[in-house]
């Protein structure tokens, strides 16, 4: 439910590009289900306390575009808040390349540090990945599978080495 317009009078509706169709606060409702007496399932509305803002867009490089945003952040523009929600489609596009691509299904860690620092060595292995590509002349796929391959050859090498199996091997 509509609480009030955020649009003012004479405002220019242009938001780079995108066209402002609505800048309003709303409540909304819950829709709880609850089972009558006859076992049915009805939805009972109530309204949630807090109040939110409803950004409603159209792109203008394609018109039949219609964009809804929801936020609780009223110190923003509307501009910023179709920025905002743009870059996060980015970031879950970057996460499914990570997940897909990768193979990163967990992260280990719930500290900020610690999903820091497995974002950076994931992008780590990823640049290795495409300059082993690059220099092979290989498919991505192909590349990260015999980089993978080769690498672990080396570790195994150099944990046999440390371990001093290497001075043992060459007797």
């Amino acid at each position: 439910m509509e609480i009030e317009s955020l649009i003012k009078e004479n405002q220019d509706l242009d938001i780079g590009v995108n066209l402002l169709i609505i800048d309003s606060i709303i409540i909304l409702d819950t829709g709880l289900p609850i089972i009558n007496k006859q076992g049915n399932i009805k939805h009972k509305e109530e309204k949630i306390e807090n109040q939110f803002r409803l950004v409603i867009v159209k792109n203008n490089e394609q018109p039949e575009k219609i964009f809804w945003f929801i936020t609780n952040n009223f110190e923003l523009t509307t501009k910023e808040v179709a920025n905002y929600y743009r870059r996060k489609w980015d970031i879950e596009v970057f996460i499914r390349f990570i997940k897909q691509e990768l193979n990163v299904s967990h992260i280990l860690s719930l500290s900020k540090n610690g999903m820091e620092v497995m974002i950076h060595m994931t992008l780590i292995v990823a640049m290795l990945a495409l300059i082993y590509k690059k220099a092979n002349n290989l498919s991505y796929k192909t590349a990260k599978r015999r980089f993978v391959m080769e690498s672990r050859e080396l570790i195994t090498i150099n944990t046999d080495y440390t371990l001093g199996w290497g001075s043992c091997q060459s007797l």
